[in-house]
């Protein structure tokens, strides 16, 4: 039988069962492989004959991996990649609560950056300019998730929908759903051009704009390809950023970045 760990707060322990359909798992903080962090009292490993599943805040410090020495799991052992479906379940389940800063890319749930003052501004105005500029042709969600694909769930800062979605949807809007997806990266730069870009691309999505706070320049990214996006239009100070998607939407970049 191939063991595998899983290691959970504790404190969400009771929900566990409800959300991870794993059979054949037990608490093992005695057994070779697991242990619970006495002094914090704040993990618990499970172990379970099927999967792997490792949740958010669940790597072991540094002085918690010296103390376990050889009992740590080999380094071949494999991740599990959670589906949609699964991550989802976790939410209903209350392992994921609503104020969790997380997205789910590439099956893996993701610790999204803190919402800070710059940055809630700039989406405020932003969300503030399109709603202005929609003229009733699409709806603004702000920080709200898009279903990409079957291990794809990313949180866009905000998205132009072409329809309202339904509180009966069985999940949320879709790459046929949408028109355009922002992202105000000031610290996430690096992460929204070299991963959510491509994953934007890959999955459909028409057209995708990224506010560079620190560029001071507007970037709006379209043409979707497997590999990324073909076509990029750049727009700096004194300039209107305009979509190439949705006609006649510009927003004047000073307005964003003032």
């Amino acid at each position: 039988m191939q063991l595998a760990v899983i290691v959970i707060p504790s404190t969400r322990r009771k929900y566990f069962e409800k959300a991870c359909p794993f059979p054949a798992y037990q608490a093992v903080t005695n057994a070779p492989g697991g242990s619970v962090d006495e002094r914090k009292g704040n993990h618990v490993s499970l172990r379970s004959d099927r999967r792997a599943c490792k949740l958010r805040d669940a790597e072991p410090t540094a002085s918690l991996r010296e103390e376990r020495g050889d009992r740590m799991l080999p380094a071949e052992t494999k991740r599990h990649r959670f589906t949609a479906r699964e991550y989802r379940a976790m939410a209903e389940a209350g392992v994921l609560g609503e104020d969790d800063r997380v997205e789910l890319v590439g099956g893996e749930i993701v610790d999204m950056a803190p919402i800070g003052s710059r940055h809630l501004a700039y989406v405020v105005a932003l969300n503030h300019l399109l709603v202005e500029a929609s003229g009733g042709r699409f709806f603004v969600s702000v920080q709200n998730p898009v279903r990409l694909g079957e291990r794809d769930e990313p949180q866009p800062d905000l998205s132009l929908l072409r329809r309202r979605p339904l509180p009966e949807a069985p999940a949320p809007p879709g790459p046929g759903d949408v028109l355009a997806v922002l992202e105000v990266s000031d610290t996430t730069l690096s992460y929204d051009r070299n991963v959510k870009l491509p994953l934007y691309a890959g999955s459909g999505v028409p057209e995708a704009w990224v506010v560079d706070l620190a560029g001071q320049k507007v970037e709006v990214h379209h043409g979707p390809a497997a590999d990324g996006y073909r076509d990029l239009w750049e727009f700096g100070a004194g300039e209107k950023a305009s979509s190439a998607v949705v006609g006649g939407l510009s927003v004047p970049v000073d307005a964003v970045l003032g």
